[in-house]
């Protein structure tokens, strides 16, 4: 075997690095971003790439595709295969696509090998199809409403029974009609906790929990009773019950309620992306430690205060001055670098965004809403960090407990 010099070997691995940065390049920077949105980790172009390697005969080409963040469980691609186009999701679950009024026609699948901090995802490839209504047409225009009662209740329904639950509630759907901003509101997604429709400026959530609505009529009531709260938290327009679904005549406790609220639009912290949580908690766990050094007998009768309307006013002072208080320690403490990454990975922020952000946090815990996770953080469209779910669980006798912020 030939012996290599020093200066050989260096030459080689000079050539081996370029072939590497090359490789590296072909990935498209769509694919990285997307995927740590996906499965919430920050991960290396070095762990896509071994990802990508190990995965090359399924993925091909598609890795230097435009990829772009789809929902909780999916990121998406187009395919143009001749005349046809096509749409790849990369999926967290072997379930295929989903959007309501839609059903996936799947053309191929395939399981993509785990590597590194990325875990075992799956390819499927197809496109969705708008399903024909099972509605006749005096119904067509509510079917939204039908594909959503239908996600809450997850289950299917009987025609009959809609047209008679739209009959009796025509009212308070027709109210809720009237606060559309287009013919047909558009699905944002589902869950346990309901459904949300984004109707214009504003979102539409529909669901089934009482204790959800009666969070969220409470939050409500301190809104429009408490003038000098307005601006504490994000403006909920209107809550109410939509009416009792599957109700049988003869048996009063058959059939389930649903309830529903209107609140201000924002666009998802998690949508923008991890990293932009990430500072941001950083500052709740400063803020809810610096919450438990209150004086505890001021805090209690400022809890028994927050419910009071003739109040508000002095309320909101204390609010604003227990926030000032704190971000002064931030400061102290050496947050600045922490605050000024929130402005770099959120963008669109108006000046003041952390006081507001401080003072709406202050309220929560006033009012034993903890849990204030980064899947309940939003943007305002004027610029303003807003919890976005009114319905938080309601911590009980609870007159100066703050609990710990969680990591997420």
């Amino acid at each position: 075997m030939k012996p290599y010099s020093v200066i050989s070997l260096l030459q080689f691995a000079y050539v081996f690095e370029k072939q590497a940065q090359i490789a590296l390049s072909q990935i498209n920077g769509d694919l990285l971003k997307s995927l740590t949105s996906l499965i919430k980790r920050n991960i290396t172009r070095e762990e896509l790439t071994d990802w990508v390697n190990k995965n090359n005969t399924v993925l091909g080409s598609l890795k230097n595709n435009n990829w772009i963040y789809h929902d909780y469980r999916s990121i998406v691609s187009e395919i143009q295969d001749g005349k046809e186009l096509y749409s790849a999701y990369i999926l967290t679950s072997q379930t295929p696509p989903q959007s309501l009024g839609y059903e996936f026609d799947a053309k191929n699948s395939a399981i993509l090998i785990p590597s590194g901090q990325i875990p075992t995802l799956y390819l499927q490839i197809g496109n969705l199809i708008k399903r024909e209504s099972p509605l006749p047409k005096q119904l067509a225009a509510d079917d939204w409403l039908y594909q959503g009662i239908k996600n809450v209740l997850r289950s299917r329904l009987n025609i009959d029974d809609f047209a008679k639950f739209v009959a009796t509630n025509k009212s308070t759907i027709d109210k809720i009609r009237r606060t559309f901003e287009k013919s047909v509101p558009t699905y944002l997604g589902g869950g346990q906790d309901g459904v949300a429709y984004d109707t214009g400026s504003r979102i539409l959530k529909i669901f089934k929990d009482e204790s959800a609505y009666s969070a969220a009529r409470n939050a409500f009531n301190r809104l429009h009773t408490n003038p000098g709260l307005a601006k504490t938290e994000a403006m909920i327009y209107d809550v109410g019950v939509l009416g009792k679904y599957g109700e049988e005549t003869d048996d009063p406790w058959s059939g389930y309620m649903l309830y529903y609220y209107i609140i201000e639009k924002m666009k998802t912290i998690e949508s923008i992306g991890k990293k932009a949580g990430m500072p941001i908690q950083e500052l709740l766990k400063f803020i809810t430690k610096e919450l438990g050094k209150q004086d505890k007998s001021k805090w209690r009768q400022l809890k028994r205060m927050s419910s009071n309307p003739d109040k508000s006013e002095y309320v909101r002072d204390q609010v604003r001055r227990i926030a000032e208080n704190i971000i002064e320690g931030m400061h102290e403490a050496r947050y600045g670098e922490i605050i000024k990454n929130v402005d770099r990975v959120v963008p669109g922020l108006k000046e003041d965004w952390l006081e507001l952000y401080v003072e709406e946090v202050i309220m929560k815990y006033l009012t034993d809403r903890h849990d204030l996770h980064m899947g309940n953080l939003g943007v305002t469209n004027y610029g303003e960090l807003r919890y976005f779910d009114p319905a938080y669980k309601v911590v009980e006798d609870s007159d100066f407990y703050v609990p710990p912020v969680e990591e997420e």
